[in-house]
């Protein structure tokens, strides 16, 4: 009886590591359930397979969501590895909150100035024009204000000095690709912020993070997921 029990046992313990095998290969294989025929799906399906980027409780991605800020610190510090933490003192932000301890990493790439166009994606910042310490941790990041982030991040990362950019001599180029540029660089009394924009989206397009549609950059559309992850996915390879 004793020999025959622990025959028992051995042939439990072959069935349940196989059970474990074949769960694994099932997980390993299991996808997101909405991004078949997408234009991202291959680079969304390598960073799923990386561990860095996951979905909703429904196994949706949901690619063409826009991103919040919020959601972008995340994402930017564990993908880039950020480890130096400053201290926050936005007044929209509190210690509890889920992306604190991603924000205390990521928040100095992340960019928080208004632009003169009134877009409803610009509206939050221009209404917070006057309030210097605020992040607006649940708004959806615009391209513009995406990009610039992406451009520090690869230049931190690869040692790239863009302090020397002249605004002056790439504005002509910035223009000639993209028809949506802010020409007038002196409304609304924000000069610096359309001059800073047209830089980071120019250095975006010419590093080769970032490209636009339709002969346009809609730096002051929502950035989406998919979007996120392919710009990201331009950097790291």
């Amino acid at each position: 009886m004793e020999k025959g029990s622990v025959y028992v046992k051995k042939i439990i313990g072959i069935i349940v590591f196989c059970l474990i095998l074949i769960n694994n290969f099932a997980f390993a294989e299991t996808t997101f359930t909405d991004i078949d025929d997408h234009w991202a799906e291959d680079v969304i399906k390598k960073w799923q397979s990386s561990g860095y980027i996951s979905g909703y409780p429904d196994g949706s991605f949901k690619p063409d969501n826009p991103v919040t800020r919020a959601e972008l610190s995340k994402i930017l510090t564990v993908v880039f590895e950020l480890k130096d933490s400053d201290q926050l003192t936005f007044e929209d932000v509190l210690e509890e909150e889920w992306y604190y301890p991603y924000l205390e990493k990521s928040a100095k790439y992340i960019p928080v100035y208004p632009l003169p166009t009134h877009y409803d994606s610009n509206s939050p910042y221009i209404d917070n024009w006057n309030r210097n310490n605020v992040f607006l941790p649940n708004e959806k990041a615009i391209r513009g204000h995406v990009a610039e982030s992406l451009v520090e991040l690869k230049a931190k990362k690869e040692n790239i000095d863009i302090g020397n950019v002249s605004y002056h001599e790439i504005a002509p180029k910035i223009y000639e690709t993209f028809k949506d540029a802010e020409l007038d660089t002196t409304v609304h009394g924000v000069p610096f912020n359309v001059e800073r924009m047209n830089k980071y989206i120019w250095l975006a397009y010419d590093m080769g993070i970032m490209v636009g549609y339709d002969g346009c950059f809609n730096q002051y559309c929502y950035m989406t997921r998919a979007e996120l992850i392919t710009a990201i996915n331009k950097i790291i390879q």
